[in-house]
């Protein structure tokens, strides 16, 4: 029994792009939040802030506002994370800086 490539590409599910405007208005306080509901017991929601957050951290303004939660987040788990995700995106993002920074 073979199986139809047509039904199993039918399954997968495509990547929808976030809108660019939702991450242009991501704050020190959103960007917490997002990171506060990758601790959450419901997988759909952890999901959709991990498919927003990989858009965000392809932009450089992810790294002040990590750099801002690793410092003085009161929530230790998004300290923790805001780490973890610093040290992934700093070594492509830090030559994106402008130099005035």
């Amino acid at each position: 029994m073979q199986s139809n490539p047509e039904s199993a590409q039918s399954d997968k599910k495509v990547s929808v792009q976030v809108d660019p405007a939702l991450l242009d208005s991501i704050t020190t306080e959103s960007l917490s939040q997002y990171l506060s509901c990758l601790f959450r017991p419901d997988t759909e929601v952890v999901k959709e802030s991990t498919r927003v957050l990989k858009q965000y951290f392809k932009r450089v303004q992810a790294l002040e506002n990590l750099l801002i939660l690793m410092a003085s987040s009161p929530d230790q788990n998004v300290r923790q994370v805001s780490c973890v995700y610093l040290r992934k995106i700093i070594t492509n993002l830090w030559l994106k800086l402008p130099a005035n920074d």
